[in-house]
């Protein structure tokens, strides 16, 4: 009885051995969408525009939590010279309903290689970002000469965006007030999120 007892217990010290070494699970999602073929609609430039309303998933809106922003993607169109800017912007008030929205980070603006789905590394310099935010883009290049191509329609009246058309570009720390919207379209952009304390647990114990 003895004996089994402790080949029981040596068991148990193999299997939570194994589990140390093997790490945390490292908890991670996908928010916003990129279409398989891009749209023709261009989005101007230095205008920002935020996706506020989702019909369904997948959604734009960082879960509940905070998280690392370790990449971004975005289908790019045909058109040579194109740049594109990250912006994430945090709701004022009932996210549901609002206009206003807080600027809170951002990355680029990022050079597009055209007809192709480019995916922007920010493994070494991750974006913080927590439960509501939401994925924005403003294009920098020429509306005329290199427009860039950053919604699509799905016909989903529950898809939603905002645009601030007399803003301009802003910066982390600035407000957005929009003043149009458009049903039934999406914006042209994904994002790659890891859980905080699974990072923190990883950074620990390596």
């Amino acid at each position: 009885m003895r004996q089994r007892s402790r080949g029981l217990a040596a068991t148990a010290a193999i299997i939570a051995a194994s589990a140390i070494a093997a790490g945390p699970a490292q908890a991670q999602t996908t928010i916003g969408q990129t279409p398989a073929i891009p749209s023709n609609q261009n989005c101007g430039s230095n205008l920002p525009f935020v996706q506020a309303l989702t019909g369904g998933e997948p959604g734009y809106e960082v879960p509940p939590g905070n998280w690392l922003m370790t990449s971004w993607s975005h289908q790019a169109g045909a058109a040579s010279g194109q740049l594109l800017k990250l912006t994430v912007f945090r709701p004022v008030g009932d996210p549901s309903s609002t206009t206003t929205f807080e600027v809170v980070a951002e990355d680029g603006p990022r050079p597009l290689v055209q007809n192709n789905l480019n995916i922007f590394d920010l493994t070494t310099t991750p974006i913080p970002v927590q439960g509501g935010d939401l994925l924005g883009l403003v294009a920098k290049s020429s509306a005329a000469v290199s427009p860039v191509n950053c919604q699509f329609n799905t016909a989903v009246p529950g898809d939603v965006y905002r645009v601030d058309l007399d803003g301009g570009d802003l910066g982390p720390g600035a407000t957005m007030i929009a003043d149009a919207s458009q049903a039934g379209s999406r914006l042209n952009v994904s994002a790659t999120l890891k859980d905080v304390q699974s990072n923190d647990t990883a950074a620990t114990e390596s």
